[in-house]
């Protein structure tokens, strides 16, 4: 079965929504969650494996306390490239939220590959302009996984595996960051109920302030940049990229 490309997209022109289909899953990519992945659902099973990829922090990186991050209006380009069977979208803004308003933005960039393959690329990248040399807070690249079950990661203690319980997909924190993940083969699966995943792979990280590791909470996993340690460099960059793999039950 062909990839199909579900929105209209000229090359390096602006872009509105857009929608991607192949045989492994549905994806969308909408302006109001920043340009960014908004939704991915599993073809064979039909549950929802991604909701609402966000860019944020809410405590540290400015004074006051608060939502600061993708979506709403935080999207000033979005362009897209449309191929037979692929799709490429890159959402270019700053965060946004009220206590920055006045205050020294955050820039981000998040380029998202999609082709008939079960792989979605994503490569995000921040560009902090404020003055402060060293921040105490938090800042993260996230997702919901609606009907994650169970997940597994592959650390340098070994593989670990973790069954939520009642309650816990709302509330748990499961996965401190206790464990770096494995530097050379680094593993993030979240499963559903069904037997469906959705996989982090081949993750890597550059720049200031460096990868903090990740961080399961509930049914949604951090990428953190952020956790609590003091960073974040003035005028400086950091990006992750990694890929994530849709897996059908029993594969």
């Amino acid at each position: 079965m062909c990839a199909l490309a579900l929105a209209l997209a000229v090359p390096g022109a602006w872009a509105e929504d857009q929608r991607f289909e192949n045989e492994h899953y549905r994806a969308e990519v909408l302006m109001d969650a920043g340009g960014l992945l908004a939704a991915v659902a599993s073809k064979a099973t039909g549950e929802a494996l991604l909701a609402r990829m966000r860019i944020y922090t809410d405590f540290g990186v400015y004074e006051e306390r608060g939502y600061v991050g993708t979506g709403g209006t935080s999207c000033a380009k979005l362009t897209a490239e449309d191929g037979t069977t692929r799709l490429v979208t890159v959402a270019e803004g700053t965060l946004q939220g009220e206590p920055a308003v006045g205050q020294k933005a955050i820039g981000y960039r998040v380029e998202t590959r999609f082709d008939d393959s079960p792989t979605i690329h994503v490569k995000a990248t921040i560009e902090p302009q404020m003055d402060k040399e060293e921040v105490n807070g938090f800042l993260a690249l996230c997702w919901s996984v609606p009907a994650m079950a169970r997940w597994r990661l592959r650390s340098v203690e070994g593989l670990l595996r973790h069954t939520l319980r009642p309650g816990e997909a709302q509330f748990g924190r499961s996965y401190n960051g206790e464990w770096p993940l494995d530097p050379v083969n680094p593993l993030i699966a979240a499963t559903t109920a069904q037997g469906a995943e959705l996989r982090v792979e081949n993750l890597t990280s550059s720049g200031v302030p460096a990868f903090a590791g990740p961080v399961i909470h509930g049914e949604t996993i951090f990428l953190l940049w952020l956790g609590g340690s003091p960073d974040l460099v003035a005028g400086k960059s950091a990006t992750l990229e990694f890929d994530l793999k849709v897996v059908a039950p029993g594969r």
